[in-house]
């Protein structure tokens, strides 16, 4: 039996809501701040996954209201305006040392690791049984919890370094980064935002990003990074503590980048890990559509080789 849905107070964007005789399901990232009337209760924010299950003792038939209000990663109870407001697109700003606007492309350097961060810090303990965890099977031509394969998002900072082309374009407010390995996509807030609180703030495989200038650097600091299926490379996981400060400097006359990426985990690594990428302009090149399918990936031969327990 499914219960219509009423709500008092907006409640932020859905993808869809349901409810059954003994679960609420929700898709998104809702924030619940006040309890569930009826027949049950709502547990604290639960935000780390995409997916919120409140499990009910009982739903009636009558409409069970959903007080609270949403912990969205933009305009906050209409505290901040939007990044595409025209109100904030019209604010006088000084004019941007370089405009990243364009398709781009990262060098595969072996010096810095090729498409990985190499090389990398000591690890903690932990780390490092994951990280040997990952070389034992290696040796035996798997690979462990290639999550990314089993349709899982990359996240940053990993999202950056793949072999296939980028998407950025800037805008005064905000500049939207988008891969074309699985569309993943970045805001990168320049409007003088901070960060969430703590208690707004949503944990997402990008996380919240913020940038300012320094100079003729683009300085773009992310925190808010899910540890769910969350990892630097291959055997070296993000915890949510993961913190990384980027460097941007246009090069070559505007037809290339330098990005310095300085990340810090105490749950993984001991200080400060430092890669710099460089990403070259490709004006004849777009991205285009890609996504995983999981019931597709795990037909194919290769799915074997990926330990997924």
């Amino acid at each position: 039996m499914t219960a219509a849905i009423s709500c008092d107070e907006p409640v932020g964007s859905w993808e869809f809501l349901t409810v059954s005789d003994d679960q609420i399901v929700t898709r998104g990232l809702p924030v619940f701040k006040r309890e569930v009337s009826g027949s049950g209760t709502a547990v604290r924010p639960f935000n780390r996954v995409k997916v919120l299950v409140v499990a009910l003792s009982v739903v009636t038939a009558s409409a069970v209201q959903l007080l609270g209000t949403a912990s969205a990663q933009t305009a906050l109870e209409g505290k901040i305006l939007s990044a595409l407001a025209p109100e904030n697109l019209n604010k006088p700003r000084p004019k941007a040392p370089f405009d990243l606007t364009g398709t781009w492309t990262m060098v595969i350097d072996a010096k810095t690791g090729k498409h990985k961060f190499e090389p990398h810090p000591a690890l903690t303990p932990a780390a490092q049984a994951m990280q040997d965890k990952w070389d034992s099977w290696a040796a035996k031509g798997y690979e462990y919890r290639d999550d990314s394969g089993a349709c899982w998002p990359l996240g940053m900072p990993r999202m950056m370094t793949r072999f296939w082309p980028v998407e950025i374009i800037q805008l005064p407010t905000m500049i939207r980064l988008t891969t074309m390995f699985d569309n993943s996509a970045r805001w990168i807030y320049m409007d003088g935002r901070s960060h969430p609180s703590d208690e707004d703030l949503v944990y997402t495989y990008a996380g919240h990003s913020i940038g300012h200038w320094e100079g003729d650097t683009l300085v773009v600091d992310t925190i808010g990074m899910t540890d769910d299926h969350h990892w630097i490379q291959e055997g070296i996981p993000a915890s949510t503590k993961l913190h990384v400060v980027e460097r941007y400097r246009s090069v070559d006359n505007g037809k290339a980048f330098e990005v310095q990426f300085s990340m810090t985990d105490p749950d993984n690594w001991v200080g400060t890990w430092v890669n710099t990428k460089r990403f070259e302009r490709q004006d004849r090149s777009d991205i285009e559509e890609h996504v995983c399918i999981y019931e597709q990936m795990i037909r194919l031969p290769s799915f074997k080789y990926n330990i997924r327990e």
